[in-house]
């Protein structure tokens, strides 16, 4: 009997520090968890749906200038159809010789089309042999362009 009294006197609890210490810790991890999910942390971690993006590559381009005229071929390399409005011709330095609006042609995703238009006589004239920029641009802001040497 007198062992038996001594097994139930010997059980020990957890110490008071250790107990303290845990119950911290664990009120800590809980008030980091309620707050980042409040802030939408963790909502901000999740994936997300990919957004469509628009994307223009130019492939071949050519300028007459007798005949002012532009040609422009456009691929559309996003993952939706791109509406092109404008059409610019550039010096070297990226300042703008000629400006032409264009009604929108749209190019579908993966196509390649021809832009073609006689622009407006240019604010410096062009030369045969001169390195000039054929720019597309689309409804977004999107630019396509790529560098020509004029021909007569």
């Amino acid at each position: 009997m007198s062992t038996l009294r001594s097994l139930y006197r010997d059980t020990r609890a957890l110490s008071p520090v250790v107990a303290t210490i845990l119950l911290v810790a664990i009120a800590v991890i809980a008030s980091v968890l309620t707050y980042l999910w409040a802030t939408g942390f963790i909502g901000a971690i999740q994936t997300r749906p990919s957004q469509a993006t628009e994307t223009i590559h130019s492939q071949v381009g050519s300028y007459t200038v007798s005949s002012r005229n532009f040609t422009l071929y456009l691929t559309n390399a996003g993952t939706q159809s791109v509406s092109i409005t404008d059409l610019f011709i550039l010096n070297t330095a990226g300042s703008v010789l000629a400006h032409s609006a264009v009604g929108p042609t749209t190019i579908g995703v993966g196509a390649t089309v021809s832009v073609s238009v006689i622009m407006p006589p240019p604010s410096t004239a062009i030369a045969s042999g001169n390195q000039i920029i054929l720019q597309a641009v689309s409804a977004k802001g999107t630019d396509a362009e790529i560098t020509v040497t004029a021909s007569a």
